[in-house]
């Protein structure tokens, strides 16, 4: 054992392995661009699905890219609301209330990769508008005729947006994204998010709307666009998307 001292602390005994795992972790989060959390920073179990109490959140800025651990199983989310010193809200895989973290790291914003995505003019032309429960169509690949491959490293879908330029009638097509033909999304029982009327507002993808066991992305995986349900009259325009990742 060797005598240590932390800023503000006593003298203390500390076991050369002990300090061994510090020194690496300390060098492994330098090396992947994760800095680590402070656990007197934070209370280790979640409040919510997706929220996380904190006394200190000088390293948290929205935007920012998370990386949360359970036993060796880890997570990846994005900064979404910083209450200061409160709390910190994020988007991505859900937090696990049942289960205390045993590590929590924050990364750089440029670990956070958004993917634009678009399908000009008339969209839900009536030979690809989705008709009846269950039915869907590939927005990317019939309507846009183009494919698009992930050419980033390894990753994790932790958000999507969708607008429109022109609304649809009464009723707005709703939309989930797969990534090698596996949707991502959960919410509305795997529909995924409904544009709004109002032309060029966004709607976000649910906080933790997102299947873990289908989020991540490796170079080549194929991405589309998935309508899953149609409007109401077929007349909805210029449909655009943005895709939110985090590089692990």
């Amino acid at each position: 054992q060797i005598v240590t001292r932390r800023a503000g602390t006593t003298y203390q005994l500390t076991s050369v392995s002990l300090l061994k795992e510090h020194i690496r972790d300390a060098i492994e989060g330098d090396v992947l661009g994760w800095e680590l959390v402070d656990t007197g920073d934070y209370t280790a179990t979640p409040d919510s699905t997706s929220k996380i109490l904190m006394s200190d959140t000088s390293q948290m800025e929205v935007g920012y890219p998370v990386r949360y651990e359970y036993l060796g199983t880890v997570y990846y989310g994005i900064v979404a609301e910083v209450s200061e010193n409160v709390h910190v809200t994020i988007r991505g895989a859900a937090l696990d209330v049942g289960e205390d973290l045993t590590d929590l790291r924050v990364g750089p914003a440029a670990r956070v990769v958004v993917e634009r995505l678009s399908i000009p003019g008339a969209y839900l032309v009536p030979w690809h508008v989705p008709t009846g429960t269950g039915s869907e169509a590939d927005m990317l690949a019939e309507i846009a005729r183009r494919a698009v491959a992930w050419r980033h490293g390894p990753a994790k879908l932790v958000a999507m947006a969708v607008t429109q330029a022109t609304a649809d009638g009464t009723a707005q097509p709703k939309f989930n994204v797969s990534i090698a033909g596996d949707v991502v999304l959960t919410q509305d029982a795997g529909a995924g998010i409904q544009v709004s009327a109002t032309p060029g507002a966004w709607t976000w993808s649910s906080a933790v709307g997102i299947d873990a066991a289908e989020y991540s992305i490796a170079t080549g995986d194929a991405l589309e666009i998935v309508c899953t349900a149609s409007g109401s009259d077929g007349e909805a325009c210029d449909l655009s998307v943005e895709l939110l990742f985090v590089l692990e």
